[in-house]
């Protein structure tokens, strides 16, 4: 499955990492893999008010997909059952276990064919669910990295279409991050001048 609405050809905030070795913990919930000589995986969680049963819905049945994620999607959801959508993706479910972990191949033609993709869902917390999307086997950093952007939304606009009803379009988001990054900037630029005004004083001080 592509990562949709407009998506910047497959993006979400993953961790980018080499497969291979035991994977140890990054900030903000993420996963780093330690690193070996063949390839490349990134992955990224995110927390959604639901059962754990509604969040592997809206992961796997064609009518969520095709509203937060993708368009026209079709999904034989059986060990060997093919899935497809109008965005190019397509593959085969290679590991079903409902509702906590879906694993398939991935095959766009023009997104990191030949890799794979594997849902997993727990319950941290009565009435919640923590979805973590692996994406495995990718052949060099920068499809590391443009799979780390293109999850990173998805995962957003999933939360937001499991929580709301209403998914977050690719536009949306990367306006929504660019404006995060002005307010960072000017917050930086505030912080600073108030610590040269702070020292300028204390340095009156003690003449």
């Amino acid at each position: 499955m592509t990562a949709k609405r407009r998506s910047p050809s497959g993006r979400g905030r993953l961790v980018a990492g080499k497969e291979g070795g035991r994977p140890k913990k990054s900030n903000r919930g993420h996963r780093i893999a330690r690193p070996t000589a063949q390839t490349h995986r990134v992955s990224v969680s995110r927390t959604v008010k639901a059962s754990p049963s509604r969040a592997f819905d809206a992961l796997s049945r064609p009518a969520d997909l095709s509203k937060w994620f993708t368009r026209g999607a079709r999904v034989r959801l059986v060990e060997g059952g093919a899935y497809s959508n109008r965005d190019g993706d397509q593959g085969i479910i290679l590991k079903l276990r409902r509702p906590r972990m879906l694993r398939m191949s991935w095959e766009n033609p023009r997104h990191c064919p030949g890799t794979t993709v594997t849902f997993t869902v727990a319950r941290p917390a009565p009435g919640r669910a923590r979805v973590r999307v692996t994406h495995g086997r990718l052949a060099t950093a920068k499809d590391a990295r443009t799979m780390k952007e293109a999850w990173s939304w998805a995962l957003d606009s999933y939360r937001a279409y499991v929580e709301t009803g209403t998914p977050i379009t690719v536009e949306a988001w990367q306006q929504e991050r660019r404006e995060k990054t002005k307010r960072g900037a000017r917050g930086e630029r505030t912080r600073g001048k108030t610590a040269g005004a702070t020292a300028k004083r204390k340095a009156t001080r003690r003449r």
